[in-house]
């Protein structure tokens, strides 16, 4: 599919985000960048982004940043674009910008985040496909082997290996604002028919059935503090990250090379860091998160667990 992120797209990006300045603010609504101290902003040239402000709770930037630089190693190319951005009303960027009527302190970094058009109509909403559901209510594995992929075509294919790419990075970073919530919604309502309706924060371009990993600000330090440190309702996110994983063994060869590389570094968690410091000046500045600490002792394990995974479909 032709309508992600390429890698001249991306670089393209960040030159314009580190050259043009803010032109308009707008609040935040239900379908455009949700949160009251989010906004919605214009830059010069009426790029349109979305501007996370999260206070003090800044292990949700760490998250949404380091996310998306996972997505880029993984060679993933539809999960927004996310660059930090130093609200100072004293420099070119956010000149003359009513910072403080958005709630923001002075200086405070925020997340500027790609808006991707065509993501806030009814349109755009995105099911479970039959193929995944089906195994994962029947407590089965669906591969290569199974016998509806024959009868697949080239869009339900498209469809399948685009969701073969969520569920590994939902995994991965221990997002549980997607198909997480879902599964818990049915857990504790007791309600299967809740993983029948609409995913959390995924969407299409209904056009081209692109997919778009939206709102991953849950990912690696929030995530991980719940699957890790939030006692029993922690272990049950742990569960439906495992029962989820263990649907599908159908992947896409680019993200199985990918995740191999990574896990046979000796500290894959460091690369990651590296990796975002590297592509993101700020992130240096960014305030220190005490999340830090779950992130660099169980991204590796998650790694191993999901290179396991797919050793062990290697072999069916």
């Amino acid at each position: 599919m032709t309508d992600g992120i390429t890698d001249e797209h991306f670089e393209q990006f960040l030159h314009k985000l580190q050259m043009l300045s803010v032109a308009e603010m707008h609040a935040p609504q239900w379908n455009r960048c949700g949160r009251p101290n989010n906004q919605f902003i214009l830059l010069q040239d009426q790029t349109p982004l979305c501007a996370r402000y999260r206070g003090e709770h800044v292990k949700l930037l760490h998250g949404e940043l380091l996310s998306f630089s996972l997505s880029r190693i993984l060679g993933l190319d539809n999960v927004p674009i996310v660059m930090l951005s130093e609200a100072d009303t004293r420099g070119h960027q956010w000149h003359g910008m009513n910072i403080s009527g958005a709630g923001w302190n002075e200086s405070s970094i925020v997340a500027l985040i790609q808006w991707v058009h065509g993501l806030d109509s009814e349109r755009s909403r995105v099911k479970m496909p039959a193929v995944i559901l089906d195994a994962y209510e029947h407590q089965q594995v669906f591969s290569h082997h199974h016998q509806r992929v024959l009868l697949l075509n080239a869009n339900n294919l498209t469809e399948l290996v685009q969701w073969s790419d969520l569920i590994l990075f939902d995994y991965l970073t221990g997002h549980y604002d997607r198909v997480a919530s879902m599964q818990d919604g049915a857990d504790r309502e007791q309600r299967p028919s809740v993983m029948h309706e609409n995913i959390r924060n995924l969407r299409k371009v209904w056009q081209t059935g692109k997919l778009w990993l939206i709102d991953n600000e849950s990912g690696l330090f929030d995530g991980y503090e719940l699957l890790y440190h939030g006692g029993e309702m922690g272990r049950k996110f742990v569960r439906f990250h495992r029962q989820m994983l263990a649907t599908n063994c159908v992947f896409r060869r680019q993200t199985v090379r990918k995740i191999l590389e990574l896990s046979r570094l000796p500290e894959p968690e460091e690369a990651l860091l590296n990796y975002t410091a590297d592509q993101d000046p700020l992130y240096k500045k960014l305030p220190y998160a005490n999340e830090m600490i779950l992130f660099k002792k169980y991204f590796h394990v998650r790694l191993k667990e999901v290179a396991d995974w797919i050793h062990k479909c290697q072999l069916r």
